[in-house]
């Protein structure tokens, strides 16, 4: 566990650059242009270490690019088959009703239509580092367990396995705003490691998020 967290942190600064250009894939989520609604179609999604099932709104499930092209390369997307599973392995249950809560509240309530990141001002720039108070209230609800942030790390690691762009961009602005403006010992209790970060480790940790010093997660 704790060597997940270690190389989670020290990637987390590459995970969340919001100027990078979107996959070639649709984006994540609808604009504000379209009007969200269920088809009523629904694909089964079965997490990790059960065999029960979640169905699921085709809209809801395809917010993840993977599951959307494992259905597009199976020809599931047009199929009106409602006996069809989809596992995942590196999800578990408790992980994916958590995903699944945060694809379905970001489907109905979509963003606004993004700007170009080529034509971004600063401000707007800022603006994409902070966190709505409907995400932070998510990431609050998370369960506790006796390792600090255990489930945030394995919803980011979800996040990365479904490819849900944007909800693994708000984990890991989540975990940088516990990161910034910390001393070593500050950043080891928040995430129970134990072993010690070398110098090297804590200038980089410093220098990657200089950004976001000041701002405060909690903060609504």
């Amino acid at each position: 566990y704790q060597r997940r967290v270690r190389g989670l942190l020290s990637h987390i600064n590459t995970l969340t650059q919001m100027t990078t250009e979107p996959t070639a894939a649709a984006p994540p989520f609808p604009t504000t242009d379209d009007k969200p609604s269920f088809s009523g179609r629904t694909v089964r999604l079965i997490p990790a270490d059960s065999n029960d099932g979640v169905e699921t709104p085709i809209e809801v499930a395809q917010q993840s690019i993977t599951i959307k092209n494992m259905m597009d390369d199976l020809n599931l997307a047009s199929s009106d088959d409602a006996s069809v599973s989809i596992p995942l392995h590196n999800v578990k249950p408790d992980i994916l009703s958590k995903v699944l809560e945060y694809c379905k509240y970001h489907y109905l309530n979509p963003p606004a239509e993004a700007t170009n990141p080529t034509e971004k001002t600063t401000e707007e720039r800022k603006k994409d580092l902070e966190i709505s108070p409907w995400d932070k209230e998510f990431i609050a609800t998370l369960p506790q367990t006796e390792k600090r942030h255990e489930k945030l790390f394995e919803l980011m690691l979800a996040a990365n396995y479904l490819d849900i762009k944007p909800l693994l961009d708000l984990t890991c602005k989540t975990v940088a705003y516990f990161v910034a403006g910390k001393t070593p010992e500050e950043i080891r209790k928040e995430f129970g490691i134990t072993k010690p970060f070398s110098p090297e480790d804590y200038d980089k940790l410093k220098q990657e998020y200089e950004w976001a010093r000041g701002e405060d997660v909690n903060k609504t």
